[in-house]
């Protein structure tokens, strides 16, 4: 069915979103944040505003140390932690790469291009003689805390040390999560307990989160609201679960999927008096006994949104 011509704003979202679900262009973030000298612990971590995901000031035996923010000179490559330890270093990345919405896990193809890349990174430090030595270990699926990554092991020696190194990417709660661990090469059995060890408090972090209600969206569930846009047609009236589709569509567009839950949006109970409809998106993870945070979305005949906070 067509989308009569007085929606047409509203493919502009569409458009956007279809980028999830096909891969979009590469921006890739910087593997090695720059530190300064000396860097003091950051002991109350940080929350991350897009995937609303806590990271703690210390993660095993190593703290973190710098939080760099790569979003506000690039768009897309959003923000860098590290941690340090006495032969080990963590660095997580949590980004968009451009696109409005990250479906979960290692299905969407954005998340496997960036994998792909890490490793590119990789081998490109080797082509610049950073490393020597090098190997490519392993690729695997990895479950950390009941969530699935893509997994890559190298070998290499970094000015004369041999180093392991290990990566890990996913989609979460709408952004792409990529984590490096790096660390000396003692004794392999001790190697391999360190890194079991580390595996087991990233597995904490993302299991807590989940139980915090930051669950995401799948690459089916985006999939669904995307052919439900195609089905709007405003030239008979605008239909309550049309009115559904663009506000969730508008989260989306918005960058707001990661703390609103638009798989659980709903029609308010009392409707705007003048013709609009309202949707209601909760907020995610808040604990049932605090008071439920929504936003409201009105939408008019001409699938025109606006949007406001909301208590309920």
């Amino acid at each position: 069915m067509a989308i009569p011509a007085k929606f047409r704003s509203h493919l502009i979202l569409t458009v956007a979103f279809s980028l999830v679900l096909s891969g979009c262009r590469t921006i890739s973030p910087t593997s090695e944040p720059k530190l300064l000298p000396l860097p003091k612990p950051l002991p109350d971590g940080h929350q991350d505003g897009d995937s609303q995901v806590r990271f703690p000031g210390s993660i095993g035996e190593m703290h973190l140390q710098a939080i760099t923010d790569y979003e506000s000179s690039t768009p897309g490559l959003g923000v860098g932690l590290s941690y340090r330890g006495r032969d080990t270093k963590l660095e997580i990345f949590v980004y968009s790469n451009g696109a409005n919405l990250v479906p979960n896990g290692i299905e969407p193809p954005i998340v496997q291009e960036a994998f792909a890349n890490a490793i590119g990174d990789v081998e490109e430090a080797v082509d610049e003689n950073r490393y020597a030595d090098y190997r490519l270990l392993s690729y695997r699926i990895k479950d950390l805390g009941n969530h699935l990554f893509l997994k890559a092991e190298f070998s290499y020696s970094e000015q004369l040390a041999e180093k392991r190194s290990l990566l890990y990417v996913t989609g979460f709660n709408t952004r792409i999560v990529k984590i490096r661990i790096t660390t000396q090469v003692d004794k392999e059995s001790s190697l391999r307990e360190r890194i079991f060890d580390i595996e087991e408090d990233i597995s904490f972090l993302f299991l807590r989160a989940q139980r915090q209600g930051l669950v995401g969206i799948t690459q089916a569930q985006a999939i669904a609201i995307q052919k439900s846009m195609l089905l709007i047609n405003l030239a008979d009236g605008l239909q309550a679960a049309e009115a559904l589709t663009i506000a969730q569509l508008e989260i989306i567009n918005r960058k707001l999927a990661g703390k609103w839950n638009v798989l659980k949006a709903t029609l308010a109970d009392a409707q705007p008096i003048d013709g609009r409809i309202e949707i209601l998106i909760p907020e995610r993870g808040r604990a049932m006994a605090q008071e439920r945070a929504y936003l409201s979305v009105f939408i008019d005949a001409q699938g025109r949104t606006e949007i406001a906070n909301n208590r309920k």
